[in-house]
């Protein structure tokens, strides 16, 4: 009877491990499929959520830059005079440099969507020297109008080679409305 009872003991104990083995099994097989899965993938979009957010903020410095590099632009643009004309300004520094009889203007014409942010004119320069040009562009420039060249189509000597001639095209910003 002894031998049946420690024989019943011990299928019961090797019952018990053989339950806790095959719970472990089960555990073993469950946390690295569920929850550790769950983890890992929390994890991964944890890392991709705090990637966003570096270049993000990396973002708004870059945009918080160009607008504080823009500042003195926009105030500069403020600072012009409400009734400031282009093509007067610069038929006026013609004139100032002496240039208004071997010039022509023209204001040149864009698509409405350029046309509400910027205004071009081309000025024709004919038989001038190279330092008369050189002074214009220095007087343009000089008056701080926020203007700028924005092409130089050609400059070329005139056919009597007697100077020079050259079209220049000039660009400003519009004031906001």
């Amino acid at each position: 009877m002894e031998n049946i009872q420690l024989e019943n003991e011990s299928r019961s104990k090797l019952a018990v491990w053989l339950l806790l083995l095959v719970i472990l099994g089960i555990l073993a097989w469950w946390v690295p499929a569920g929850p550790r899965a769950n983890y890992l993938s929390a994890r991964a979009e944890l890392d991709d959520a705090q990637s966003g957010l570096q270049m993000a903020q990396l973002d708004k410095m870059d945009a918080e830059t160009r607008v504080e590099q823009q500042r003195p632009i926009a105030e500069r643009l403020r600072t012009r005079p409400s009734n400031f004309s282009f093509i007067t300004f610069l038929q006026r520094t013609l004139n100032e440099v002496k240039l208004q009889e071997r010039s022509s203007l023209n204001q040149v014409r864009r698509s409405s969507q350029e046309s509400d942010l910027v205004e071009l004119v081309e000025v024709k320069l004919n038989n001038i020297s190279l330092e008369e040009l050189v002074n214009f562009l220095h007087t343009v420039y000089d008056a701080n109008n926020l203007i700028a060249l924005y092409q130089l189509s050609y400059l070329r000597p005139t056919a009597d080679a007697q100077g020079l001639e050259c079209m220049l095209t000039f660009v400003t910003l519009r004031p906001e409305s």
